[in-house]
């Protein structure tokens, strides 16, 4: 019986350290998917708002012409227009396809040495009137 009782004990330890590291394993192995799957949808949404990019083509002293030069379309509602950092309520009444021009209605008038600024989730173009 003497003999026995280490083997036991070995055995149980051996079990208990493999029945651990199983525990281990699937526990990192759950956090590295969810590591992964957010950081996979963070990459798709900045890599969307990257393609969102806009251009002013013209202006005039109550409206803007805004080109998308991007590469995905832009909502109308992620647009922001600015007049001397004041911002304006109009919203496009459309999406802006890739390559397509549209004009923005200004509350503000551009008149002369006023600052324009057109925001977008891919950066921002800025020009004075």
């Amino acid at each position: 019986m003497k003999g026995i009782t280490p083997v036991i004990a070995i055995v149980l330890l051996l079990m208990i350290t493999i029945t651990l590291v199983g525990f281990a394993f699937i526990w990192f192995q759950s956090t590295f998917q969810q590591i992964t799957a957010t950081v996979t949808r963070q990459i798709d949404q900045q890599t969307t708002a990257i393609g969102k990019m806009v251009r002013i083509d013209s202006i005039t002293i109550d409206s803007i012409a805004i080109r998308n030069v991007g590469s995905q379309n832009i909502a109308a509602n992620e647009i922001a227009v600015f007049v001397d950092d004041e911002k304006q309520t109009y919203i496009l009444p459309n999406d802006i396809i890739v390559g397509q021009v549209a004009s923005y209605t200004l509350n503000t008038p551009c008149t002369s040495s006023k600052t324009v600024k057109v925001t977008s989730p891919g950066g921002s173009d800025k020009t004075t009137c």
